[in-house]
């Protein structure tokens, strides 16, 4: 029997994941699990966010995961605790989070070692991307933003590159960290890829981290090595669950992932 991959966000901004790792791998069939309900996790306290997690690892786990992603860039600041709790031989399913991959890739491209990071407030407040980058290179200077609005705002239509709306914000929490002289920013929720051309703009000279990207790269390197790769020779199924179908759901769907997808209903 063929597993699929696991992934899991809070929404469905871990779609911009998703969109990344059909690119790279697409012969895998994906189960993909938002929390709509709940969301969004990035004001919630810690120990929220990790029962939170806990249960949606363990929704696809019930799917037979071979491999976990946390398409979340706040889940992946508490998973190590998450990986505590399924550390049973039962589970044994490896899981990856965003933060890792895209800390990696930052500091490999930053020259001047400044690096930047937005993110929503409780991934910011851990201070988790800032440990995980000292961890790779202790030379770099981290300078980081919380972006409490700007989840919302994508979600809610303001995503569209000529909006006034979503660029005067995005230039409130960005202006900051330019004044640091970062040259590499990490985008550090998986919503913001949606805006990439909006942050470009507002930062022409900066490298701008996808997460998405660097996180499927890391999990095709991890699959390849793991031996987990699929053998299929057709295109792979992408299963979407939610756990509440939420106004704008099929919209947002096509804008993260860039095309309609039937959504099943998931209630913990």
């Amino acid at each position: 029997m063929l597993k699929p991959i696991g992934v899991f966000d809070s929404g469905i901004g871990g779609l911009t994941v998703v969109r990344e790792m059909v690119r790279l791998m697409p012969h895998e069939d994906i189960v993909y699990f938002g929390d709509t309900a709940r969301m969004p996790y990035g004001g919630k306290s810690r120990k929220t966010i990790i029962k939170y997690a806990c249960e949606s690892v363990d929704f696809l786990y019930s799917k037979n995961a071979k491999f976990i992603v946390a398409a979340c860039g706040t889940v992946s600041t508490v998973l190590e605790e998450v990986l505590k709790v399924f550390a049973s031989p039962k589970y044994n399913i490896p899981i990856l989070g965003v933060v890792g991959p895209s800390c990696e890739l930052a500091v490999s491209l930053s020259k001047n070692h400044k690096i930047g990071i937005i993110g929503t407030v409780s991934a910011i407040r851990s201070e988790h991307y800032k440990f995980v980058i000292k961890k790779i290179d202790p030379n770099v200077q981290v300078f980081q933003n919380a972006c409490p609005m700007l989840a919302p705002l994508i979600e809610n239509g303001f995503s569209r590159k000529n909006d006034k709306t979503l660029a005067n914000i995005a230039e409130i929490y960005i202006e900051p960290l330019l004044k640091e002289k970062i040259d590499t920013l990490i985008l550090g929720c998986t919503h913001y890829p949606i805006i990439k051309e909006v942050i470009s703009k507002i930062a022409p000279s900066i490298k701008l981290i996808d997460s998405g990207q660097a996180a499927a790269k890391k999990l095709c390197h991890l699959l390849t090595k793991s031996k987990l790769t699929s053998d299929k020779k057709t295109p792979g199924e992408l299963t979407l669950y939610a756990s509440d179908l939420t106004e704008n759901f099929s919209e947002n769907t096509k804008l993260f992932l860039g095309k309609e997808t039937k959504l099943k209903l998931c209630k913990f």
